[in-house]
């Protein structure tokens, strides 16, 4: 008799199996039999003692040792002399005896419980029969073994507590199961957020907003996704520096369509453009006047540098003019933005602010005063060239003279 399951590799005298059962009643592997090798060529060793299921150790150490995945065969046919066969009916009897009171507690226990037990010499663990799901008397496994205690859909739900589609168990209202149709599914309001997988279709305006900023310097994140007339634009801004936030417009292929960025100084870019004012035609405004006494109204209003020193922008260089004076001389272009924090912790209310772009107070006073100097230019150039022609008719009065003089003396 020959046992060779799975292989092994002898590391010196140690021997250690894979796929391998020495210690198996059936395998009937023990000590003094006789190990071979299957190398080439061939190698013998006896066995000095069996450690474990996938240990022994040999009489001998191996030299040189051999890798795992090595063929073997234990010779085990001893068991024809009398010693030999002694131990083996020995194995064989603990074997059965281990494997009878096993089948007893499987064949005979109600616990909720596993046995193991020996089948071909390999151990097996299994649950016993009062852990196994018994049906009832009409063929279904009971609700409290983890069964629909119905063998048919309808009788299913009801005992499950589900009700039928003519119950309010299957419905819209709350605590109810949702139906294929059901109206909840059509909203996703109150849900906590989850993965949706594969691509996605909103008919509409979609908003995500990140009230919760993952770290200071991102601010908060809004996007959004607007179709107007068959036309996609999507709509982000984004942090742009600390404290600052960054605008972009992108086709529907996501190229970028524009781009602005309001920077944490408080400064305004463009970021592919430039500022455009609104609508400035005359069919969209009425009473128009030109300034008068631009040059005037200019001497009321000084071109200054400063510091800031409201709490937001404190310590700031700033250049342009003073939005008070500007007002003495155009008090209906008045502009305030609320109140202001100085960094003091004091408060200015209603704190004054000037028009930004070309279109602001300043550039048309700037615009009105270097017309007021072109047409007085102009004026004056007028006024020369008229002198001029007088000067010429002067000079031409003056040389007839001469040459009349001239000819009196002659």
């Amino acid at each position: 008799m020959i046992y060779s399951a799975g292989t092994i590799a002898i590391a010196g005298a140690g021997v250690t199996g894979t796929g391998a059962n020495f210690t198996s009643a059936a395998s009937q592997v023990r000590a003094g039999q006789t190990l071979v090798v299957l190398t080439s060529p061939p190698q013998i060793f006896e066995i000095a003692t069996v450690n474990s299921a996938t240990s022994l150790t040999l009489t001998a150490a191996a030299n040189p040792w051999l890798p795992a995945g090595t063929k073997y065969a234990i010779l085990t046919t001893d068991a024809l002399s009398v010693d030999g066969l002694a131990q083996s009916i020995a194995q064989l009897v603990r074997d059965y005896d281990a494997s009878s009171d096993a089948w007893e507690a499987f064949a005979g226990t109600t616990a909720n419980q596993t046995v193991t037990v020996s089948i071909n010499g390999v151990s097996v663990t299994i649950p016993a029969l009062g852990k196994l799901v018994q049906r009832g008397a009409n063929g279904a496994v009971p609700v409290d073994q983890g069964g629909t205690g119905a063998t048919t859909q309808a009788a299913a739900r009801t005992s499950l507590g589900l009700g039928n589609s003519s119950t309010r168990d299957v419905g819209t209202a709350a605590g109810t199961v949702a139906a294929g149709n059901d109206s909840r599914l059509g909203t996703i309001d109150g849900k906590s957020g989850g993965t949706i997988s594969g691509s996605t279709i909103v008919s509409g305006y979609l908003r995500i907003t990140q009230t919760a900023p993952q770290s200071p310097a991102m601010g908060g994140n809004y996007q959004g996704w607007n179709t107007v007339n068959g036309q996609s634009e999507y709509v982000n801004h984004r942090a742009g520096g600390q404290g600052g936030h960054k605008f972009t417009i992108v086709n529907p292929d996501f190229t970028l369509q524009a781009a602005f960025t309001l920077s944490s100084d408080g400064n305004g870019y463009a970021g592919n453009g430039q500022w455009i004012s609104a609508t400035s035609g005359r069919a969209t405004k009425t009473d128009i006047k030109e300034i008068e006494n631009p040059r005037d109204k200019m001497r009321l209003i000084k071109a200054a540098t400063w510091v800031y020193k409201s709490k937001a922008m404190s310590g700031k260089f700033g250049i342009g003019v003073i939005a008070d004076e500007l007002y003495e001389a155009f008090p209906e272009a008045r502009i305030t933005v609320g109140d202001v924090e100085l960094d003091d912790g004091s408060i200015v209310e209603d704190a004054l602010s000037v028009q930004a772009g070309d279109s602001g107070v300043t550039a048309a006073l700037h615009h009105a005063t270097i017309l007021s100097l072109m047409y007085e230019n102009e004026a004056q150039q007028n006024k020369i060239e008229s002198q001029q022609v007088e000067i010429e008719a002067l000079k031409s009065n003056l040389e007839e003279l001469t040459k009349i003089v001239e000819g009196l003396i002659a």
